[in-house]
């Protein structure tokens, strides 16, 4: 039995000191103090882990919702932080004009449902995911930010989706990469309403400044690595799309990353 108030005083000194060396990280220009703290950083976690597995002999398959790579998750949507306005405006390019109801899925969900939140008041947002330590890391986020009133959090295997048939008019998904198969697919087509658009991929978008790109693209992408992204072709996504029997009602976008937009 794992002692749930020891475990989780660990990991919340772990994640104060993760969210304090990322920000140092993200906001330093100079390359020596940033790659000390990219070190501080994977020093943190190492720590962490070699505490846990030697007070607990190892690390469990899952505690109470808790699972280690929790933290590279919000290692990586604190790097994309100056990146979610930006990313937003393109994703919202892409949506119906008179969309309302609108769903972002996936465990990396949030930064562009804030911003949509902040932009369009008429959206009713909820972001879906199969693990509740996410949903309750997004939760907090969106406290913090005073949206919580404006997103609703749901709770969902991504396949099959809890939701109902046409009950979205647009689906949304970043990082959906690392889990996107052909059931997942038919499943965000089946909620959208009449008229609705999904846009699912990855990527910067067109508009993001260089700057900012250059100044998380390593760290993100070794972050990407550890949580096993799976590297997509557009070949792979196109033969993905075909065999899901979405062929007609689907685009394949290669500006600004890798994205799918699919309009039923």
């Amino acid at each position: 039995m794992v002692p749930s108030d020891s475990i989780r005083n660990l990991f919340s000194k772990a994640e104060e000191l993760l969210e304090f060396y990322v920000e140092k990280f993200t906001k330093s220009k100079i390359y020596a103090i940033r790659t000390a703290y990219e070190k501080r950083i994977d020093e943190t976690l190492e720590d962490f882990l070699c505490a846990a597995a030697g007070r607990f002999n190892q690390w469990p398959d899952h505690f109470e919702g808790w699972d280690v790579n929790i933290s590279d998750i919000k290692r990586l949507d604190l790097l994309w932080g100056r990146i979610y306005p930006y990313l937003a405006d393109y994703v919202m390019s892409f949506l119906p004009g008179g969309a309302q109801e609108v769903l972002e899925l996936g465990p990396f969900s949030g930064g562009i449902s804030f911003e949509l939140a902040r932009a369009r008041r008429n959206y009713s947002i909820v972001i879906a995911d199969e693990r509740q330590d996410v949903l309750d890391y997004l939760a907090r986020e969106a406290e913090k930010q005073n949206l919580l009133h404006r997103i609703r959090l749901e709770q969902t295997t991504l396949s099959p989706l809890k939701f109902e048939d046409c009950e979205f008019d647009a689906v949304i998904s970043r990082g959906v990469f690392f889990f996107l198969d052909e059931p997942i697919l038919k499943e965000m087509y089946r909620i959208l309403r009449p008229g609705g658009i999904g846009f699912i991929g990855g990527g910067f978008g067109i508009s993001t400044p260089r700057v900012l790109i250059d100044d998380i693209a390593s760290e993100s992408r070794r972050l990407n690595q550890r949580l096993g992204k799976k590297w997509i072709s557009e070949a792979q996504l196109r033969e993905m799309v075909i065999s899901a029997g979405l062929g007609e009602y689907a685009r394949i976008i290669n500006e600004g990353g890798l994205w799918l937009r699919v309009e039923k």
